[in-house]
């Protein structure tokens, strides 16, 4: 789909025509007129030019209506509130990120926004990591999207909750090996390579037989990559204070081999509060962030992927991401272990 979109040149006075400079204009990140109350064509461009990366803007749906329930189910719960919408123009790989901040904002305690992308104004063009809708009332989401094809995507924000939400969005467009850590990045020390601390892919290299987690890694693409190899086990030291709060670790599995994982604390035992936790085997494909494997969350045990679950043995050869979510709020921190072992195949 594309999204025609028109910026207006001129405009005409009684003592002529005055013309606006156009390159200047166009120099600066800047959303192209007001957020559409209506998913289409009328949604305004979220430009950004050549070599800009980030760009802020208020957003307030409280005085719009629910135009597109229709579309709202990527996040996956239905967005009854008000909700406005924006384009933007992406390559595909590019790497995006919203974050939605309500802090600043009264009414926060209330805010719940969430946010969604589509390439198509029709709930059929909604798929499984195309929106997020994680956090609770009074926390900000942030949203990283990679873009599978050249095309204007539409994104829209929205909520849950009937009154909708006011707060600032945070738009970036991150570039992997340039030096500069930005939102979505877990690290970035100015080069593409492997095997220096930070990925090729801008992933925190955690080593040794039990490393610490590198905050922040909440999804696919800001994960620590824990370096390992055939016949390796690796206990990580994480940690977890929010429900919202998701930590991803990765990890490069060759051909054949078996990917093994469990949560406790490091002593065999399962604290209390991990074992509302889930655990899951993710791959990453052309559909997105698929999960394989998904357990624990039903309380009195630790979550456990191993032997009994076929679709973690016999992998083929690619990077694999293990998630771990807390599904109860907690008032206090939760440290844990994350205990990996990588084996030939079974």
């Amino acid at each position: 789909m594309r999204i025609a979109n028109s910026l207006c040149l001129a405009a005409l006075f009684a003592s002529g025509c005055f013309v606006f400079d156009e390159d200047l204009y166009q120099s600066v990140p800047h959303v192209d007129g007001e957020l559409a109350e209506v998913c289409g064509a009328t949604a305004p461009l979220l430009f950004f030019p050549e070599g800009a990366q980030s760009h802020g803007f208020d957003v307030d749906t409280r005085g719009s209506v629910d135009n597109s329930r229709e579309v709202s189910g990527c996040t996956g719960r239905t967005q009854r509130g008000p909700d406005l919408f924006l384009s933007i123009d992406a390559r595909r790989g590019e790497h995006w990120h919203f974050h939605v901040d309500v802090d600043p904002f009264e009414g926060r305690q209330t805010a719940n926004p969430a946010i969604y992308v589509l390439d198509d104004c029709d709930e059929r063009a909604c798929s499984d990591g195309d929106g997020l809708d994680r956090c609770e009332a009074g926390s900000d989401e942030h949203f990283t999207f990679i873009p599978p094809a050249d095309d204007t995507y539409v994104v829209g924000f929205d909520s849950p909750e009937d009154t909708g939400f006011e707060g600032r969005v945070l738009a970036f467009r991150t570039v992997c090996g340039d030096g500069s850590q930005d939102h979505s990045e877990n690290c970035d020390d100015g080069n593409t390579d492997d095997g220096d601390g930070c990925s090729a892919s801008c992933f925190s290299e955690l080593t040794g037989a039990a490393p610490a987690e590198v905050e922040v890694n909440d999804d696919v693409y800001s994960a620590n990559l824990v370096v390992m190899g055939l016949g390796d086990a690796v206990s990580v030291r994480g940690g977890l204070d929010a429900i919202c709060e998701v930590d991803v670790f990765a990890v490069d599995v060759p051909a054949g081999a078996s990917l093994f994982a469990s949560l406790g604390d490091g002593a065999g035992a399962c604290p209390a509060g991990l074992e509302d936790a889930t655990l899951e085997l993710i791959e990453v494909g052309s559909a997105g962030p698929t999960p394989r494997v998904s357990a624990g969350g039903a309380g009195g045990t630790c979550a456990s992927i191993d032997e009994s679950d076929a679709l973690a043995r016999d992998l083929e050869a690619g990077t694999y991401f293990l998630r771990v979510t807390l599904l109860r709020e907690r008032p206090d921190a939760l440290t844990y272990r994350l205990n990996l072992s990588l084996s030939a195949g079974t």
